[in-house]
Formats: C-alpha cells, structure tokens, sequence
C-alpha cells in the first residue's frame, strides 16, 4: 500500500469495525496483517517480547531484502551453544560502538564531514548540481537533509571508499528508501522495477565495496568489519553478506 494511503485505509477500517479501536486483521496474498490503533494495544505489543518476539518481524523484513533463507537461519540461530547468534552479536557491537569513547570519535567525524561538506560550493548532489546549471538556490530541504545525513553515516562507517566506489550513493538510497515499504511488505519483484533497479546498484556497490582489501577501506566505525568477519566466521555467503550489509546501510 502507497504510504500516503494508509491513514485514509486506517480511517476507513476504524470506521467499519464501529470505532471500537479493537485489533483488526488484513489479509493479503499469503500474509495477514493486524493492524493496532489503540495506544494501549501498541504498549502492550512492544512489553511482551517474549509471547511477540520482535525477531520474527525483524527476520521478515530481512528477507525483503534478498538474504536467503540459510542466510537468515544464521542471523538468528547460535552456531554453538557458547556463541551467540549474529543478531545479538551485532546488536552488541552497536551498543558499544555508539557509547563512551567510540561515540565520541563516531560523533566527531560525523561533524567534521558535515562542516567541510555543507557549502554550496561543496554539493555535488544531482539535484543541486541541476539547481547550479539552472542559477537558481531552489531545493528540497527534506531531500538535502536526508542524502547530507546518509552521506556523513555512511562516510563513518565506510569510509570513504564506498564514496569512490559511487559518489551517488546517497541519493540512490534516498530513493530507494521512498520505495522501502515495497520490500518490507516483499512485493513481488515483477510490480517493482524502480525499487529491483535502485536495490541491484545498491547491492553492486556493497559488492564491490567489499571486494576491496580490508585495509584499503578504513573508517572511523570499526562496527561495520567487525559485522562482516562474524558474518564470515559462521560461513555466510557472499550474495548473503551483501543483502545484510545493505540492509544495516539502509537502517
């Protein structure tokens, strides 16, 4: 369902079912949705994380992104009674990269890109280089904002070389990230062509990226090697290790 749908199809639903903002379900193809308007409902769904792991909503929308289903059995599955799974162990290495010291350097790169990056004179982004040719100071601030972020992120936690690789990449992601609901819902890929041909360059890129010498991509985030040597300790496939690495790129 397009975004801007959903809250007239909510309106709509609530209006049928009496207003009662009971729990109400949807089916579509294979899948059923159950759709929560009451705040209540919402709260109750987010404590009980034991009787509605979250992991079961996670692995979906993993899977719309391409990982296979082997793929997704080690994600989530301990290889070894002593190990954790690859969700936990990324989990892990994002909560302790992103306090204490490791924020601090996270924080100060991120900050330093944006100040050397956010001029005029330094925005090389499609759209604005277009506005440039055209001489006019006309933009989207939503877009600028959103590809100048992605950029400073990615820039932490790939280095530069992912840049190198595709200095468009940013906004390719912005646009693939206008069309994400379609992956997340695994739309058939025959009613997507935009969404196949942004994912596939996306996925290129990642491909390439870690095609390179480990040495040759340094980045101020050690989380995204780290990531990647879990992955290819419990023997992902590289198909896998792109699809999971685009995911957390998107994420």
């Amino acid at each position: 369902m397009e975004p801007e749908l959903r809250p007239v199809f909510q309106l709509h639903c609530r209006k049928y079912f009496g207003n009662t903002r009971k729990i109400f379900s949807l089916k579509l193809g294979s899948d059923i949705f159950h759709i929560l308007t009451d705040p209540r409902h919402v709260s109750t769904f987010y404590r009980e994380n034991k009787t509605l792991p979250f992991d079961y909503f996670l692995a979906k929308t993993i899977a719309g992104f391409g990982i296979s289903p082997d793929g997704i059995h080690k994600i989530f599955e301990p290889v070894s009674g002593n190990r954790k799974s690859i969700v936990r162990i990324a989990h892990d290495l994002q909560a302790e990269q992103t306090r204490g010291r490791n924020l601090t350097q996270l924080s100060s790169h991120v900050a330093e890109f944006l100040d050397k990056t956010i001029s005029f004179d330094q925005l090389n982004i499609p759209y604005i280089v277009q506005a440039k040719i055209q001489k006019t100071d006309c933009w989207s601030l939503k877009k600028w904002t959103i590809e100048i972020m992605t950029h400073a992120i990615q820039d932490a936690y790939f280095g530069q070389a992912l840049a190198q690789i595709d200095p468009e990449l940013p906004h390719v992601l912005a646009e693939f990230d206008d069309l994400s609901y379609q992956a997340w819902y695994r739309y058939p890929r025959i009613f997507t062509p935009t969404r196949n041909k942004l994912q596939a360059r996306i996925e290129n890129d990642l491909k390439q990226f870690l095609a390179i010498p480990k040495v040759q991509r340094q980045s101020s985030a050690w989380f995204t090697e780290e990531l990647e040597s879990e992955c290819r300790k419990v023997g992902f496939l590289e198909s896998d290790l792109v699809s999971l690495m685009f995911f957390m790129y998107w994420g």
